[in-house]
């Protein structure tokens, strides 16, 4: 039983002012045809990884303060985040660094400094003045990083005491909670 919604008069009815896209017939023919390799590339261009490239679509500031707040982390929590108040175990100073390094320092930092309870690290980023154009390269990169990896709970911008805007309060995940370790 065939819905008269189907035929193209009702269409065209509904639709007064709308063409139809033409159908193109004819089929491709790949039988045959050799598929193409992927291209290589050397180790040492990792800058190809979608984690080492940014959209450019926002741009932080080095004034700007980088806050994340993961789903089911209380508010009280991330008062006491800001405020400073959870001791810091460890701290990771990423000055000087490529985008690469400091990747690879930051995921190797947040994965041995897991534990069986919750914790706080600081992550030193730097705010970016020596950059070219004054842009904080390593800040936007750290902000998108710590979103995308699930031992985060929550960051946030230091205070002044602990490097300020240029390093992120980040409270991990405890261990054996959610990924794998």
């Amino acid at each position: 039983m065939s819905d008269k919604r189907d035929t193209p008069s009702f269409m065209s009815r509904a639709f007064p002012d709308i063409t139809p896209l033409q159908q193109n017939k004819q089929k491709n023919n790949t039988a045959g045809k050799r598929k193409s390799r992927p291209k290589t590339r050397p180790a040492s261009d990792d800058f190809d990884s979608p984690l080492l490239q940014l959209s450019g679509s926002s741009t932080i500031g080095a004034n700007d303060e980088l806050s994340y707040q993961g789903h089911g982390v209380q508010n009280r929590i991330m008062r006491e985040l800001k405020r400073g108040k959870i001791s810091i175990e460890s701290q990771l100073d990423l000055h000087g660094q490529t985008v690469a390094q400091a990747h690879q320092s930051c995921m190797r930092f947040i994965h041995h400094n897991r534990q069986p309870r919750q914790c706080c690290v600081l992550i030193i980023h730097g705010q970016g003045y020596r950059s070219t154009g004054g842009i904080p390269v390593l800040k936007q990169h750290i902000d998108y990083w710590l979103q995308q990896h699930d031992a985060v709970l929550a960051y946030c911008s230091a205070l002044p005491r602990d490097g300020g805007k240029g390093a992120v309060y980040v409270l991990l995940r405890k261990k054996g909670r959610g990924i794998s370790d």
